[in-house]
């Protein structure tokens, strides 16, 4: 059977990861590699560049003339239209590829094995349209820029992202993140598991039925955090389609998981030995270190960001910085911007806020965003109500430890004087 695989992605200010995840497709005997590059500002296309002296079957276009025939300049559609591009060019440039996987540059597909190739995985599954994989979620690193699978610790997901075959292409009625959606009415739809298996769906089509086991035979890994530092730089890239300006699909951080990885040490030291012929190979590793710090600059975003913006997009924000240090810094940045953002229109944003952190039992946080927003809404009777409530909390707290204090030093020096009578007596 002959079978030849491609990989196709979309990548934004890549340039601190991009060669990881060429590296990886290229270890795993992806024939192509094809990425739609759009509103960068970093080093990725330099080193798309590089790579590409040396490993020709990587190739990447510029995709940010599809912002171009939308008057916000940001097409909600992007993702879509960039793999549908995508897609016609494989299909018509190399004719050769059978098969073509669509993941983000945070995805990698790995086989249980950590060593079959995509092309020998294929052959052993029968014809399909549309083949996918479960998610494996992995958490938080604790190294920054941690190589990849150096952190084994993952959470198994019901979702899925998915493999087409390139002579199903014109069965799919729209593309989509995590599998595309095809036309089953004029012909049967194939649509298989990583085991070859039929697909049973979940709660829609684009998920699972049930969580996988960590025997499948591929899985892809999804590098959803990285390290906190890394996590919180990441975060600045906004999605298109929507208002709030940072990523609002991530969920904060965390390195509880509830899986661990096996993969063969021998193999893993291979394949991380590889990584680094392979970025010596083509010349990049100034380019890397640079992007690095770019991405080292990034996760001080809160320090330049527009106070009203913080105030307007409060609970949103809140929500992708939990688990972080950072998200201390918000109530610390509010209460240094003065009047500008006490305001009427803020209040609830402050009062939920307030409401958030005490249900988590973080009551310093709670009473600080509740006094914000009682200084924004100084007549409004449910935030009064609950900051009075708040600061007796507090006060009581207060007065509770101040007795413990009390007591703790008292029987301090009452053991001292014990001491001290012992050691006089002998």
């Amino acid at each position: 059977m002959y079978i030849e695989a491609a990989v196709v992605a979309i990548a934004k200010d890549e340039g601190a990861y991009i060669h990881e995840w060429i590296h990886h497709y290229l270890y795993f005997g992806f024939s192509r590699i094809i990425i739609g590059v759009n509103r960068t500002t970093d080093l990725t296309p330099s080193i798309i560049s590089k790579i590409s002296v040396k490993y020709p079957q990587v190739e990447f276009m510029n995709m940010d003339w599809i912002d171009q025939g939308c008057a916000s300049q940001k097409n909600s559609q992007f993702q879509a239209l960039s793999y549908a591009c995508l897609s016609n060019k494989i299909k018509y440039e190399f004719k050769e590829i059978t098969h073509i996987l669509y993941v983000d540059v945070d995805e990698f597909w790995f086989p249980k094995d950590f060593k079959t190739s995509i092309k020998s995985y294929l052959k052993t599954l029968q014809k399909f349209d549309l083949l996918s994989f479960n998610w494996l979620w992995q958490n938080g690193d604790d190294n920054l820029f941690d190589p990849p699978f150096n952190n084994k610790k993952v959470t198994k997901d019901h979702h899925m992202k998915s493999m087409v075959c390139v002579s199903s292409l014109g069965k799919i009625i729209e593309f989509r993140c995590h599998a595309s959606k095809m036309d089953s009415q004029n012909s049967k739809l194939i649509h298989l598991g990583p085991n070859g298996e039929p697909i049973e769906y979940g709660a829609h089509d684009q998920a699972f039925k049930y969580i996988p086991k960590l025997n499948s035979e591929a899985f892809i890994l999804h590098r959803v955090c990285r390290s906190e530092t890394e996590y919180v730089a990441l975060l600045t890239r906004s999605r298109p389609g929507v208002e709030f300006p940072f990523k609002n699909n991530r969920f904060g951080f965390s390195k509880k998981s509830n899986d661990t990885l096996s993969i063969d040490t021998g193999e893993l030291n291979l394949y991380w030995s590889e990584l680094q012929q392979f970025v010596e190979y083509c010349e990049i590793s100034s380019l890397i270190a640079e992007s690095k710090k770019i991405i080292e600059s990034k996760s001080k975003f809160l320090l330049d960001m527009r106070s009203d913006l913080i105030a307007g997009h409060l609970i949103a924000l809140l929500n992708i910085l939990n688990g972080t240090e950072y998200q201390k810094q918000v109530i610390l940045k509010l209460e240094e911007s003065g009047a500008s953002i006490l305001k009427d229109q803020y209040a609830k944003n402050y009062f939920d806020a307030g409401i958030k952190f005490e249900q988590t039992m973080e009551m310093q946080q709670s009473l600080r965003y509740m006094r914000l927003a009682n200084l924004a809404r100084p007549n409004g009777p449910v935030i009064k109500e609950n900051l009075e409530r708040l600061e007796k909390e507090a006060l009581k707290k207060k007065s509770v430890t101040h007795n413990l204090i009390i007591l703790i030093t008292l029987g301090i020096k009452k053991l001292l004087k014990r001491i001290m009578n012992f050691v006089a007596v002998y």
